[in-house]
């Protein structure tokens, strides 16, 4: 679940408010029905995947129709039915946008239908015409779904369908038994559910009390039934396992199950229906939370050709108005579908601008300027990036530009400062596009310090340090990086004696470090090192250059201690700048100390491991020093507590005398430097 929900979950309170208000029509008054009515169809035209939406839209539509003091401009009757066009229009619609986790909107419509429907004047043609309904229903949802309790109900109801069957004699008797036990063999081989023992208990003493022509025989069908009952209870087994697990987890190890059982089904389509069903059914409960669910459900559904892809991800962006990732997606969904035409551009630019509203909107922006670690102002930061990637992929360079001028308004219009890596990716699309882009990089980073370095040293030169560290890195010639420290110095400039003037009331007057706080002094010397890196590096380590850096700084903090200086240009150059931060601290030793032999102690020494001193890389071999030896170099001082033992003279004796035991134990070669 992302951060930025909260809106997306409010949207979805006030649903199931109205859903809870209108559970019973029947108390609500009729004249305020049509109201609701209204206020159900803007809703559905805007969140049409909220299936508690269609189903109380249903219950109460259809109330009205048959209490209402007047039929439905769009109703009319015929044979004492009634018959309304909208609403039929609206079951076709609900039915399609929710397959095939739709059997709720279908029952309402079986519902609507039976009562509706004259068996006098229609006969068995309107008969025959609902047990079609019936079968089509129990193919497309019911049976793909194993959670339901429904199954017994659903198959008793349509058995009742056959009192209207008017039989005439024995074999209008026997048609109609056939009828029946063809379409209860068919529900009860066709799926598992949870009601299915007691659907084929009621089967099995129904087929003896009942005639038939032996066409439809119970015994040739029982095989089937003990399959779908064992492959239920397997099913039911896994499960009720999955307990424990959370709704993602779930979901996830249930589309595992289909998967890993698709063999079993008697097609192919079976399978991708009950896996759809389980997508849907999960969907319909995180639809306002979850990016992912529409991600599963875009793309399970449109690459089969149910759904238009594109409508999907334009309601996607209605229920998760924030969603940045279903944003870019819808982009180059259209991009793939429409080509880079102008109605892709608009929309994209459309989708954008919502996009940002949506996630500003009743936001504090100016609490949160220049706070890179807030995770508001890290959103509308990141969302400016991807607008600059999508214009600029779908526009060029000109579309670039439109995007930067969009972020510098909202920047300057919002008085919030987003994360100036925005100043660094626009320059990166716009050195992409032509490397000769340059000096309108430079432009565009120089805006970036009178935005960011108003009035605030330490934000000057955060920016500075970035934006300075990216230029020199990219390859910028000197002329640009000096043309640019030149702004820099200018803004720091202005910023100190500001501060000074704070400081100490007065207008002019020299800058002196007394007047510059220690962190601060800090602080600006840092912005100083990637260009004296570059100088020193990058530039070939020109001394002119270094020096006369020196004198900027002199010149812009008076009084520095040279060594603060040298500190600064030293550190640049130290090995440890190339070590991981928490190596730092390891010595960093000799490119000669590779390896590090093992040295054997004599056995009379009391030791319990053998100890490794660092020796050059000729020396391989083991080897085994005498114990007389081996207590000299114990008894040696430590270097951190050295008071000399031995003169020159004594050291250079030592040193003799340990070589020549070197010597006589056979050791070919070793360097020795006086």
């Amino acid at each position: 679940m992302s951060f930025y929900d909260v809106s997306e979950l409010i949207i979805k309170e006030q649903i199931e408010q109205l859903v809870n208000v209108t559970i019973d029509p029947s108390t609500i008054p009729i004249t305020q029905q049509q109201e609701l009515l209204t206020k159900f169809d803007d809703l559905l035209e805007k969140y049409p995947l909220t299936l508690s939406l269609w189903q109380r839209y249903f219950n109460l539509y259809i109330y009205n129709l048959q209490h209402g003091s007047n039929l439905n401009e769009n109703s009319t009757t015929q044979s004492g039915e009634i018959i309304d066009e909208k609403l039929n229009a609206k079951f076709t619609k609900a039915i399609q946008i929710l397959k095939p986790n739709n059997f709720q909107i279908y029952d309402i419509l079986l519902k609507y239908q039976l009562k509706n429907v004259n068996y006098v004047t229609g006969g068995k043609q309107a008969l025959q015409s609902i047990i079609e309904q019936f079968v089509k229903i129990w193919d497309k949802s019911l049976s793909l779904n194993p959670f339901s309790t429904d199954h017994f109900q659903y198959i008793m109801t349509f058995v009742d369908l056959f009192q209207h069957w008017q039989v005439v004699n024995n074999d209008d008797l026997i048609i109609r038994n056939n009828t029946i036990r063809k379409h209860i063999i068919h529900f009860v081989s066709s799926s598992f559910y949870k009601d299915l023992e007691k659907v084929w208990k009621w089967f099995v003493n129904w087929d003896s009390n009942n005639a038939g022509s032996g066409e439809y025989k119970i015994n040739q069908v029982s095989p089937i039934y003990m399959k779908m009952r064992s492959k239920y209870m397997q099913w039911e087994s896994f499960y009720n396992s999955l307990a424990n697990l959370n709704d993602f987890d779930r979901m996830t190890q249930c589309l595992n199950w289909e998967t890993q059982h698709k063999q079993d089904y008697e097609n192919l389509k079976i399978y991708q229906s009950r896996y759809k069903f389980i997508i849907q059914r999960f969907f319909h409960s995180k639809q306002f939370e979850s990016e992912y669910v529409w991600d599963l459900l875009i793309h399970n559904s449109s690459n089969s050709g149910e759904y238009n892809q594109l409508f999907l991800y334009e309601k996607a962006l209605q229920y998760m108005p924030r969603s940045l990732n279903l944003a870019l997606r819808y982009s180059q969904a259209l991009e793939l579908k429409q080509g880079k035409q102008q109605s892709t551009i608009d929309t994209v630019d459309k989708m954008f601008k919502l996009l940002i509203d949506n996630t500003k909107k009743d936001q504090d922006l100016v609490s949160i300027s220049g706070n890179f670690d807030n995770s508001l102002n890290a959103q509308l930061s990141i969302i400016f990036k991807k607008m600059l990637q999508e214009n600029t992929r779908l526009k060029g360079v000109k579309g670039l530009r439109q995007a930067f001028k969009t972020f510098r308004e909202f920047i300057k219009t919002e008085k919030c400062l987003l994360n100036y890596d925005i100043f660094i990716t626009n320059c990166k699309y716009e050195l992409q596009a032509d490397a000769r882009n340059m000096p309108i990089c430079i432009k565009i980073l120089s805006l970036g310090l009178n935005q960011y370095g108003k009035d605030n040293i330490e934000n000057l030169n955060k920016y500075m340090l970035t934006t300075l560290n990216f230029v020199t890195e990219a390859g910028f010639t000197r002329e640009h990086i000096k043309s640019y420290f030149e702004t820099y110095k200018q803004s720091l400039n202005n910023n100190i004696k500001e501060l000074c003037r704070e400081n100490t009331g007065k207008t002019s007057g020299e800058v002196t470090i007394d007047k510059i706080p220690l962190e601060l002094r800090k602080n600006i010397l840092k912005v100083y090192k990637p260009w004296i890196s570059y100088e020193s590096g990058m530039n070939m380590g020109k001394y002119l250059n270094v020096e006369s850096i020196y004198s900027e700084i002199l010149k812009t903090i008076p009084g520095i201690a040279p060594v603060e200086i040298w500190e600064l240009y030293s550190s640049q150059n130290s090995a440890e700048e190339l070590l991981p931060k928490q190596e730092i601290s390891n010595a960093v030793l000799p490119n000669i100390i590779k390896q590090q032999p093992q040295i054997i102690l004599p056995n009379n020494l009391n030791m319990m491991e053998p100890v490794s001193v660092p020796m050059p890389d000729i020396i391989t071999e083991h080897v085994e020093l005498p114990a007389e030896l081996f207590e000299v170099l114990l008894n040696l001082p430590k270097a951190d507590t050295f008071k000399p033992m031995f003169d020159d003279a004594q050291l250079q004796s030592l040193a003799t005398d340990l070589f020549g035991i070197m010597r006589d134990m056979n050791i070919e070669k070793f360097t020795y430097k006086e």
